[in-house]
């Protein structure tokens, strides 16, 4: 917001100078102050002048469009000194799923702020070089909460993500105890970072993130089968139900399709877990459903659910899909971020498909937290 509203120009200016009567919990505080120090000190003054030179309008707005937790600004903007702002244990509240999902939109450029803005803010929050060619960015937080007895709670937080080259994994950590120590905070989500298998994902070159997806209508053809039969190619069901599909040109059979030439393959009805019966469902996203449908086509509403995607590759077909697929099989609930629904699962096929020695796509899986 800083950068973007212009009141920020790079990581050294503006500085700002302490005065008598401002926030002086630290002994750091008590200097001037840039945006690196800002950052690096957690200033709490530094960022009351930045609130006050906004004006309480501009950040509803900033809020608003950002989406961000409760939104809620009522507490207002305090001037240097002793009382807490509405963003320090007070009404502006967000979750760490929320601060996740904050972060997805911030790393892909799906806010409302300049280019310029989001990497100002990247040099910011750059903290070290990890193992494996990965980089660590973020911010840690120190607060206070009551527990259920009326006892004072210390909380700790560290949110932020890793990228390497194209591929990034964004985290929050939140930790709410009577005594912390502080200093354990980033290697303790260093050491969950590798334990999370994440390091290895980047080596099949597969990006994960956790995602909620509106309910998905598609209309195609299906078939029932099972992974035992498909490793048999005599067997195998899903490699003519493609052929089919594709050959026959049934996709331009089906009526208000949403994204033409954007091809969904689903596994649905699961008899058991992978290792059952289940039905694959090859079909288009359709903006609704028709009470006629072409003869052999059937209809599927996957429901809103929340999924672990991946996007592989690039990598040639049928290699990209199979190597996926084993890798997702090895994964404990751990690395998936929840346990598998197996309700549908599904694969997205668009336009980075189009190369078929260098295909990408995007693999949903269904999980309960």
């Amino acid at each position: 917001m800083g950068y973007d509203a212009g009141i920020l120009q790079d990581e050294q200016t503006p500085t700002w100078h302490f005065q008598e009567g401002y926030d002086d919990f630290l002994e750091s505080w008590k200097r001037s102050q840039t945006p690196q120090t800002w950052m690096n000190r957690s200033c709490i003054w530094f960022s009351k002048i930045i609130a006050l030179k906004f004006g309480l309008e501009t950040i509803e707005q900033y809020l608003s469009s950002f989406e961000y937790g409760n939104q809620d600004f009522s507490a207002g903007m305090i001037p240097p000194g002793p009382i807490n702002p509405a963003w320090v244990s007070s009404s502006l509240k967000i979750s760490p799923k929320e601060q996740v999902e904050f972060v997805q939109k911030m790393i892909r450029e799906k806010l409302p702020i300049s280019s310029n803005a989001l990497q100002m803010t990247k040099n910011l929050l750059f903290k070290e070089e990890i193992p494996h060619g990965w980089k660590l960015f973020g911010k840690t937080g120190l607060g206070s909460s009551v527990d259920e007895n009326g006892k004072n709670l210390k909380v700790r937080w560290f949110v932020g993500w890793v990228e390497h080259g194209q591929s990034f994994f964004p985290f929050a950590y939140l930790l709410q105890k009577h005594e912390i120590d502080a200093l354990q905070t980033v290697p303790r989500v260093k050491q969950l970072l590798e334990e999370s298998n994440l390091w290895n994902l980047n080596e099949g070159k597969m990006q994960k993130e956790l995602v909620t997806m509106p309910e998905i209508k598609l209309v195609g053809i299906c078939v029932r089968t099972s992974n035992e039969k498909e490793l048999d190619k005599m067997k195998g069901n899903i490699f003519p139900c493609v052929q089919k599909y594709f050959h026959q040109g049934l996709a331009e059979k089906i009526a208000n399709r949403k994204r033409p030439g954007t091809t969904f393959c689903a596994y649905t009805d699961y008899e058991t877990d992978h290792n059952g019966e289940y039905t694959y469902f090859i079909g288009e996203e359709v903006s609704s459903f028709n009470d006629l449908l072409p003869e052999g086509f059937q209809q599927l509403a996957i429901p809103r659910q929340q999924y672990a995607k991946f996007t592989t590759g690039p990598a040639p077909m049928p290699d990209v899909i199979v190597n996926a697929w084993k890798e997702i099989w090895k994964m404990s609930s751990k690395q998936l971020g929840g346990h598998r629904s197996y309700k549908t699962d599904f694969e997205i096929y668009d336009k980075r498909a189009a190369d078929h020695q260098n295909i990408v796509l995007d693999l949903y899986i269904g999980i309960t937290p």
